[in-house]
């Protein structure tokens, strides 16, 4: 890739500070992810979404766990003003225009789908940096981080198929 100048222009890698904020913004990311894929294992209306999702939840938190520790080892501290900015957008979220005042919205059966789909997305991209990262740096294993974008990309599998599911039933109820 060429830069303004002409010459070709290469890729800085991440530095520490870029790390860490990178890596903090994840963490935050994580808690919200954590809260959303929790609320929706209880709330949801379908049963197999709440099923599939509540199956996901552990997987979800025991990953954060380990970002955590990943962040301990490479001396990265937790972003607990970051944590706190991503608890009130995600209970923000929920203030979200849905066509109901009162009562659930059919539409959020599916938004909240989605949002669990891009979190896992969102996921994997910090798995996959994490994994190039580690491959100049001993102290992360990166065939563990390999097996964790697997594990995201299974995740990512079932939440398109429940997405299909309740974009189906939200339009065979709600289209005319």
């Amino acid at each position: 890739m060429e830069n303004q100048t002409g010459s070709q222009a290469s890729l800085e890698p991440l530095g520490s500070k870029e790390l860490s904020i990178y890596l903090q913004h994840h963490l935050a990311g994580s808690k919200t992810g954590v809260d959303l894929f929790t609320r929706v294992a209880k709330n949801h209306p379908d049963h197999k979404v709440r099923q599939t999702v509540e199956g996901l939840v552990p997987q979800i938190e025991n990953e954060r766990d380990f970002l955590m520790e990943l962040m301990n080892k490479l001396d990265i501290s937790y972003p607990v003003f970051q944590e706190g900015v991503a608890f009130i957008g995600e209970k923000l979220g929920r203030l979200k225009l849905n066509g109901e005042v009162v009562s659930r919205s059919p539409l959020s059966d599916l938004l909240e789908i989605e949002a669990l789909t891009d979190a896992v997305y969102a996921k994997r991209q910090g798995w996959q940096v994490l994994k190039t990262y580690g491959e100049e740096d001993s102290r992360i294993d990166t065939d563990l981080i390999q097996e964790l974008i697997f594990r995201a990309n299974r995740q990512i599998d079932q939440l398109t198929a429940l997405h299909h599911r309740t974009s189906e039933r939200f339009l065979k109820n709600n289209i005319n």
